[in-house]
C-alpha cells in the first residue's frame, strides 16, 4: 500500500507540474526571452540501417534515428517544490518545436521530410532543456556515379535545416558535438558496405532572402560488394569471351564455328541488358563495365568475321599459289611456332610427290622409245617400216602426254590443297593465340582501374 499510495503522489505531483508549466504556454512562440537571439537547436542523427539505395532512381532510403535538443527557459522549474521531480515525457503537441526538414527528401508518401511531425513524446528537464528522439525511415535524393560499376563508392548527402526560420532566429548545432552520424547501432547490409558518416555545417545565402540559413549536411559514404556481381556479370562475360577465341580450335569441318560465334554475341547482349536495367540512365559518363562488354562484343564480331574469312578459304580453295613473301611468313615463320607438325608432314609429302614426278619422267623417256627389237617384221619393205616406226611414236607420245599433263594438274591441285588445308590450320591457330592475347590484355586494361581515388 506504501508503494501504491507513493506512485499515485508522484502521479498527482506530475500532474500539477504539467498544469503550472503549460497553463500560460504557447507552443507557437520561439522559446527565447530576447526575441533578437536565435534558439539555440543541437540536430544530430544516429544512422541504423541503410535500408535501399536505388540507382536507377537515385533514391536513397535509410533508417535513422532523430536526436534534437533545444532549451526552453518557460518550462523550467525547481524540483526542490515538486519532491525531486527533476523531468517529466509529455506529447510533442505541447511544446514549441523547431522546423526542421530533409531539404533533399524525394518520400511521396508520408510526410515530406518534415522532421517534427513525429508522435515521440518529448522528455522535459527542470532546467528548460528539452530532448526529442524519434525513429524515421526517409528517402533522399542521391546522385550515383556509375562509372566504376560495379565497383563504385558513392557519397549521398543528407541536408538538414529550418524551412522558415533563418539563422538570425534559429541556429543549428551539432547534438553532442558529434560531427558525424552515430554508427554505433548501425545494421550491416549485404550490397552496399558503409564507410563514413561526416557532418558538417553550412550557412547558405538563398536569392530569396538577405538573412542566412545554416543548415548539418550528413554524408553517406557507402562502398558496393562487387562480389554478386563479379560472380554473376563479370566471370561470366570473361568466359564468353575467351570460348570465343576456341571457336578456330573447331576443325573447319564441323561446321559449328559460326554457330558457336553468334550464340555468344547473343549471350554478350543479354548481359548487356541486364547492366542497363541496373543503372541508372545517364550519358554524363559510361560504365566501366558497358565499355568492357562493348569492347568485348566488338572482339566477338571480328573473331565472327575471322572465322568466316577461314571456313571460306578452307571450302573454297583459291586457285592461286602460296609463293613469295606470303609462303614464307606463313610456313617459314609462323608454321614452326602454330603449327609445327601439320608444316613438316607437308614439306615430307612435297619431297615424296617430288621424287616420284622424277620417276614418271624417266618412265615416259624410256616409253616413247620404239622397240624395233620387239617389232615382227616380214614381208614389207624397208620404207613401210619407217613409217610404222614413225607413226608408232607420235601415237605413244601423244598419250603418254595426255596422261602426264592430267598426272602433273592432279598433283599440282592436291599440293595447293595441302598447302592451303595447312595455312588455315596455322591461321586458326594464329587467330586463337591472337584473340586470347587480345581479351585478356583489354580484360586487365579496362577491369583494372576498378577503384576510384
Amino acid at each position: 500500500m506504501t508503494g501504491c499510495q507513493a506512485q499515485l503522489n508522484r502521479t498527482k505531483i506530475e500532474k500539477t507540474l504539467i498544469k503550472a508549466l503549460f497553463e500560460d504556454y504557447d507552443p507557437e512562440g520561439r522559446p527565447v526571452l530576447n526575441l533578437s537571439q536565435p534558439v539555440l537547436v543541437k540536430f544530430g542523427l544516429a544512422y541504423s540501417n541503410l535500408h535501399s539505395l536505388d540507382e536507377k532512381n537515385q533514391v536513397l532510403t535509410s533508417n535513422v534515428w532523430i536526436r534534437q535538443k533545444w532549451n526552453d527557459p518557460w518550462l523550467t522549474w525547481d524540483p526542490s517544490k515538486y519532491h525531486g521531480l527533476s523531468s517529466i515525457i509529455i506529447s510533442p503537441n505541447f511544446v514549441w518545436k523547431p522546423d526542421i526538414v530533409l531539404h533533399n527528401n524525394v518520400n511521396e508518401e508520408g510526410d515530406h521530410g518534415e522532421q517534427y511531425l513525429f508522435d515521440t513524446k518529448v522528455i522535459i528537464s527542470h532546467d528548460g532543456t528539452v530532448t526529442w528522439l524519434s525513429p524515421n525511415l526517409i528517402k533522399s535524393s542521391c546522385k550515383i556515379n556509375v562509372k566504376y560499376f560495379p565497383w563504385d563508392t558513392q557519397t549521398c548527402r543528407l541536408k538538414f535545416g529550418s524551412w522558415s526560420f533563418h539563422g538570425l532566429k534559429l541556429d543549428l548545432a551539432f547534438y553532442g558535438d558529434l560531427q558525424e552520424a552515430d554508427l554505433s547501432s548501425f545494421s550491416l547490409n549485404g550490397e552496399w558496405k558503409l564507410l563514413s558518416a561526416k557532418a558538417t555545417r553550412n550557412v547558405v545565402y538563398y536569392g530569396c532572402c538577405a538573412e542566412p540559413y545554416p543548415d548539418l549536411t550528413f554524408e553517406i559514404k557507402v562502398e558496393r560488394r562487387s562480389l554478386f556481381y563479379i560472380n554473376n556479370l563479370v566471370v561470366p562475360c570473361i568466359v564468353l569471351a575467351l570460348l570465343t577465341a576456341t571457336a578456330f580450335l573447331f576443325p573447319p569441318q564441323t561446321g559449328e564455328r559460326i554457330s558457336l560465334t553468334i550464340t555468344i554475341l547473343l549471350g554478350m547482349t543479354v548481359f548487356m541488358i541486364v547492366v542497363v536495367d541496373a543503372i541508372p540512365p545517364t550519358s554524363e559518363v559510361t560504365p566501366i563495365i558497358s565499355t568492357y562488354f562493348s569492347v568485348v562484343m566488338v572482339e566477338i564480331s571480328l573473331a565472327l568475321l575471322c572465322t568466316c574469312i577461314s571456313l571460306n578459304v578452307e571450302h573454297h580453295h583459291p586457285r592461286l599459289e602460296i609463293t613469295g613473301w606470303f609462303r614464307y611468313i606463313l610456313f617459314d615463320v609462323f608454321g614452326p611456332i602454330f603449327n609445327r607438325d601439320a608444316v613438316k608432314a607437308m614439306k615430307r609429302k612435297q619431297a615424296s610427290d617430288k621424287n616420284m614426278d622424277k620417276c614418271d619422267s624417266f618412265v615416259k623417256e624410256n616409253q616413247v622409245i620404239p622397240r624395233d627389237k620387239k617389232m615382227a617384221i616380214t614381208d614389207i619393205s624397208e620404207s613401210e617400216v619407217k613409217i610404222t616406226k614413225a607413226i608408232e611414236k607420235e601415237i605413244k607420245v601423244a598419250g603418254m602426254d595426255k596422261v602426264t599433263k592430267f598426272i602433273e594438274k592432279s598433283l599440282t591441285e592436291d599440293k595447293r590443297r595441302l598447302e592451303w588445308h595447312v595455312a588455315v590450320k596455322i591461321i586458326d591457330n594464329f587467330f586463337f593465340a591472337l584473340f586470347i592475347l587480345i581479351i585478356v590484355v583489354s580484360s586487365l586494361i579496362i577491369l583494372t582501374p576498378t577503384r576510384e581515388n
